[in-house]
C-alpha cells in the first residue's frame, strides 16, 4: 500500500459505503495505519492508499501518543458549529503545499468502528480540523478546491507530482 499522489483520478471520486465488517476491512486498516505512521500523517482517508472506500483514520498526535488512533468507517458530520477558523493544511497526497482552510471549529460526528458498532464523537480544534479534512478526501474533495480558483491555480502551478517507488521485488530487474 502507498501514498496516492494529485491528480490520480481516485482523489477525486466519492467513496462507496462500507457494508461488510470482516478480517479483510480489519487487515485494510491494520495497513491504512501502517501507511498513515510510516509517512508521518496524523489522517489518512481510504482512497489516498488507493480504496475507494468511506474509511478514515485519525491521529492528532502522529502515533507519538498510545490510544490517540480513530477508525471511522461510513463517517459523517451530524452537527457542525458556524464559528469558522482559517488555519493552514498539509496533505499526505499533495507533499510540500500548504494551504489556508476556513473549517468549523467543533463538529459532531457519528461514524462506525471496524466491528460495525456505531459512535458518536465532539470534536474541536486540531482534531476536528483533521477529520473534516479526511472527510473531504473520501468525497473527492481535496484542501485546494476550498479556495479561490486564482490561488488553486498558483498553489497547483507550484506542485511536482512525487515519483512513484519501485516496488522491493521490481527493483532486481531494473538496471
Amino acid at each position: 500500500m502507498e501514498i496516492v499522489y494529485y491528480p490520480e483520478e481516485i482523489l477525486k471520486q466519492p467513496c462507496e459505503v462500507v457494508t461488510s465488517f470482516d478480517d479483510n476491512l480489519k487487515s485494510l486498516v491494520d495497513e491504512m495505519t501502517v501507511l498513515m505512521y510510516q509517512s508521518r500523517g496524523v489522517g489518512l482517508a481510504a482512497p489516498q492508499a488507493g480504496l475507494k472506500l468511506n474509511v478514515i483514520l485519525v491521529d492528532p498526535t502522529a502515533g507519538n501518543q498510545s490510544d490517540q488512533l480513530t477508525v471511522m468507517v461510513n463517517p459523517h458530520i451530524i452537527w457542525a458549529s458556524k464559528e469558522t477558523l482559517r488555519l493552514s493544511e498539509r496533505c499526505l497526497s499533495l507533499p510540500g503545499l500548504v494551504v489556508a482552510v476556513d473549517r468549523p471549529e467543533w463538529i459532531e460526528m457519528e461514524y462506525q468502528d471496524v466491528s460495525g458498532i456505531v459512535h458518536s464523537q465532539k470534536l474541536d480544534g486540531w482534531h476536528a480540523r483533521i477529520a473534516l479534512h479526511e472527510l473531504d478526501h473520501l468525497e473527492g474533495v481535496m484542501m485546494v478546491d476550498r479556495v479561490k480558483k486564482s490561488t488553486k491555480k498558483i498553489l497547483l502551478g507550484c506542485y511536482k507530482q512525487p515519483k512513484k517507488t519501485q516496488k522491493k521485488e521490481d527493483r532486481r530487474f531494473s538496471r
